[in-house]
């Protein structure tokens, strides 16, 4: 009688100890216990407007959610294009807390299909940088804001100008270097995966000058080609330290691909 007693209180303690288990497991993450510190997850890698016509504004909201133990800090929310602006609801996620990040697309002057990439920056060790797409099938309108130029892709007073100067201008201003290039040479040396008019950074057309050479290309631009001046003595918005530290950029970045 006394084995049994004991039999019975030693699967009683099992089933005490599975049930504790299970309790501190089920987190809302799919079974698996919470990852330690903040972890960001975003249910939704990309999402396709599908087609839409030249100049409408399209939003999506993207959902934010936090599978980790510690608050999630979003320190920030940028896209590859000045077409797309972004805004989340809020920057400190709880554990376990959702939050949202609405994308809203200017189609104006775009074409074809293009690909948007929206960076996610935030307190999370293993992925600070989190990233999500938007796509969109665009139908040329007869009339466009860009007609009438070289490529159909510049403003007509110069990439400088006007709504193309939220691309080209304004997301460089005060960086130097690569988060310069991110910020404004990305817009046309980007992927041409996302559309991008002008060769891909690591592509040979762009990387086998020497150091002079980004200088003054950079600075005076390409007779017949659509790379404009951008030094502020050519009436573009770069100073000379921003033009050498771009230089510089891509000096290291042609010698780092040199040496794979």
């Amino acid at each position: 009688m006394k084995l049994m007693i004991k039999l019975y209180a030693g699967m009683a303690c099992v089933l005490l100890a599975a049930f504790s288990i299970a309790a501190r497991i089920d987190t809302g993450t799919g079974g698996l216990p919470p990852k330690n510190g903040p972890h960001i997850e975003t249910p939704e890698e990309t999402w396709d407007f599908g087609s839409i016509k030249q100049g409408d504004v399209v939003k999506h909201v993207f959902l934010i959610k936090n599978t980790g133990t510690d608050t999630l800090k979003i320190s920030n929310t940028q896209a590859s294009c000045g077409c797309t602006t972004t805004m989340v609801d809020t920057k400190n996620i709880p554990p376990g807390g959702e939050g949202k990040l609405q994308a809203t697309f200017n189609s104006a002057g775009k074409m074809n299909h293009i690909v948007k990439t929206i960076y996610i920056y935030s307190n999370d060790i293993t992925t600070p940088n989190k990233t999500v797409q938007i796509t969109a099938d665009i139908q040329t309108q007869p009339a466009s804001v860009h007609a009438g130029t070289m490529s159909s892709m510049v403003h007509l007073d110069g990439i400088f100008e006007g709504d193309c100067a939220t691309c080209h201008v304004d997301k460089g201003r005060g960086l130097t270097g690569k988060a310069l290039f991110d910020a404004d040479c990305g817009v046309c040396h980007g992927p041409k995966a996302e559309g991008k008019p002008g060769p891909e950074l690591t592509s040979a057309s762009m990387l086998h000058y020497q150091h002079d050479d980004y200088v003054r290309i950079i600075s005076g631009g390409l007779d017949g080609k659509m790379m404009p001046a951008f030094s502020k003595a050519n009436h573009g918005p770069l100073s000379d330290t921003e033009i050498k530290s771009l230089a510089d950029y891509l000096t290291e970045t042609s010698k780092a691909q040199g040496s794979k």
